[in-house]
Parts: C-alpha cells; structure tokens; sequence
C-alpha cells in the first residue's frame, strides 16, 4: 500500500516578549489608582526595558512598551521619543501609532493625536479604540462632525463603548440634537455609572431644559464621587433653588464657601453663580463671592442679559462701600461694628443707579425681591449718574 506522505508547512509562532505580560499588568494595576504601586512597579520595569532597549538587537515591540511604561509613569514626553523610534523601526504598528497619539494627547498636541490616531485606524480599522481616541481629539480640536463621524464608527464595532457614547452624545447636544445627545449620554451612565463628566454633562443638559429634578440626581452623584468638586454643589445650590428646597440649598452653598475656606477652589474663582433664572425675556444669572474684600465689596452680583445674542444689559449689585460705611459711622447711622450696603446698577455705557442703602445687610431673599421688582419696573432708582457724552 502506497502511504501519502503529507507534509504541513507551520510558520514559527512569534517569539513571546518578555516584557509585555509585566507591562500588562502595569496597565491593569494604573487602572486601579495605585499610584505608589505604580511606581514602585513601573521603575523597575522601566530601567529592564530601558537596558533591552539599548541592545543592539532590540525591536520596534521592545521600544512600544518602553513608550507605554513611561506612559503610565506620566513621562509622556519620553514616552512620545521612544514610540517615535517604535514607529520608525515598525512604521505598520498600529499600537505604536495608537499609543503615540496617547503621548500626544497628553501633551497637548492635537494635530499628531489625530495623525497617529487615523493611522491606527487605517492599520487595524476593527479596533474601536482607534476610532474612540480619534473621534475625542477631534472634538477637543472643534471638528464636531468629523468627530461624530469617528465616534460613530467605534459605537458601530461596540455598541456597548461607554466612552465613545459619552462623547458623541455631549457632541449631539452642543449641534443641537438635544434628544439624540441625552439618549446617548443616558446609555454611556447605564454601561459606566462612574463616568463623572458624562454625569455632569447631562445634567446640564437637563438644568437648561427646565428639568431640575432630573439634573439634580446626576449633579449629586457628581458631588457624592467627589468631596472636592465645588463646581456639582454650586449646581446643586442652583437647583435646589430652583426646586423652592431652600434648606438643601443653604447646605450645598455651605459646603460650597467650606471648600473655598479649604483652598479647594482654583484661585481665580472670586464668587460662584447660586441661581439662573428667566423674567420677562431676560436671563439671569445670580453670583455670589466667596468672601467681601475690598473699597467696593460685593455680596451677590445679578447679571441680566437678553437676546440677541444673550448681551449683557446690566448688572446689579449688594454691596457694602467703605466711603459710604465711613460716612454713615461718622454720621451716627452705623455703630462701629455695622456696615452699609448698596443696592446699584450698572450698565455697559457706565451709567449707574442706586435703588436703595441699608444699615443692615439684606438676605438673599431679600436681595432677589428687590431685583425682581427693578426688573419689573416697580422698584425706581433714587439716584443715578449718567457719563457726559463728549
């Protein structure tokens, strides 16, 4: 009997790098928020790496995880030279090209983001990272529809891409797609609850459209994942207002001003806005500073604007004035320790009217009474100061 004697040709299965479980498990242990783990791991992976890499018979592969270790010890501008010679050793490495565009993300080189991000699309068009990553730095570079496009496509691989959803839908909004935006933003917090902007993002969503129960939930979750984010409770403090639940909001807004007391709030931040509100075809918005500094201190600042345009048509103010406090000391009004305050107006041609002064200073409810009734005409300035026109 003739045997067939059959000869089957395998290829050589590729050499296992030995550092890519260890950068692996790097990436896994950044994903936890172990940053002294982190380090302590990634140094020593680091400096392994750092030696192969040096050797003569070193890979594009070996200079891909040196790159992606130096980004996850937040080295990115090492990381950007080593992948940049990953690229030039394996210019059809779409890791090498995809995290390339991470490195230039993170410096904030949105051009080269997009460049490598598309060629990393272009060499492995079924992973959706790629197009993730793209479609985000094209957002971030105003390209809303190319953006959109990109982010479409990675929803289309995975339409469970919590990531890809969250910015599409913020994206959907700001076009004016409102309905599709929240839909989306909605599906991106049922498949990643923890996505804190997504969960900001639709609760504004929901405040601008007159919806302050439903923002008030996302604004909350917000402040509840993060005891810092001075920023949510200042929401809260406006919704809570906004829902007539006045003692919710005079709990958020002291937690709002303990915050500043406890230099969480960035230094450029003087006062915090505590309610928007609509009247007569007029938006406006109620500031409140963080503390009274100053000749001329301000307590709450509400800034009326109108359409066209949202313009600016005045802003009217409490404050307390020193000249005025002096003088009303002076004068016997005011005892040593009190202080005058101002009712005033101001208006883009530097006119000004004064409504009223106080020797004792007006609550807040107080104070928006008042507003309201200027705006509505019941309320007349008792004095006022006109430029000359030259």
């Amino acid at each position: 009997m003739l045997s067939l004697l059959v000869v089957v040709m395998v290829a050589a299965a590729p050499e296992e790098n030995p550092f890519r479980a260890r950068v692996e498990a790097l990436r896994a242990l950044k994903n936890t928020g172990q940053a002294a783990e982190v380090k302590a791991s990634g140094e020593k992976l680091l400096q392994d790496l750092t030696t192969a890499a040096r050797a003569k018979n070193h890979t594009g592969e070996t200079l891909l995880l040196l790159g992606r270790t130096q980004l996850y010890l937040e080295d990115d501008a090492a990381a950007a030279l080593s992948l940049d010679e990953a690229i030039t050793l394996s210019p059809l490495d779409a890791d090498a090209h995809f995290y390339r565009g991470v490195a230039a993300q993170h410096l904030d080189a949105l051009e080269a983001a997009v460049r490598h991000f598309r060629k990393a699309t272009e060499l492995a068009p079924k992973q959706v990272r790629g197009w993730a990553e793209l479609g985000g730095s094209l957002a971030d570079l105003g390209q809303k529809d190319r953006a959109l496009d990109a982010l479409k496509k990675a929803i289309a691989l995975d339409p469970k891409d919590a990531y890809s959803k969250s910015i599409a839908g913020r994206l959907l909004i700001d076009t004016g797609k409102g309905a599709e935006g929240i839909a989306l933003l909605e599906e991106s917090l049922k498949l990643e609850p923890r996505d804190m902007l997504a969960a900001y993002n639709a609760g504004l969503y929901y405040q601008l459209a007159g919806q302050p129960k439903r923002a008030l939930g996302h604004f909350e979750a917000v402040a509840l994942a993060d005891a810092d984010d001075w920023h949510a409770r200042a929401k809260l403090v406006q919704l809570h207002q906004a829902l007539g639940e006045l003692p919710a909001r005079d709990r958020r807004r002291a937690e709002v001003l303990a915050l500043f007391k406890a230099k969480k709030v960035e230094a450029e931040h003087r006062d915090f806005c505590r309610e928007q509100f609509a009247l007569g075809g007029k938006n406006v918005l109620v500031f409140e500073s963080f503390e009274l500094t100053g000749e001329r201190a301000v307590r709450y600042s509400f800034r009326v604007a109108a359409p066209p345009g949202n313009k600016l048509q005045r802003v009217i103010s409490l404050g307390s004035y020193e000249f005025t406090t002096d003088y009303m000391r002076g004068s016997g009004e005011l005892k040593a320790d009190e202080r005058a305050w101002h009712l005033d107006g101001y208006f883009p041609d530097n006119s000004h009217q004064t409504y009223g002064i106080f020797t004792a200073e007006p609550t807040y409810e107080q104070t928006r009474a008042m507003v309201v009734d200027v705006l509505e005409g019941r309320l007349k300035a008792s004095s006022s100061m006109t430029p000359r026109k030259k």
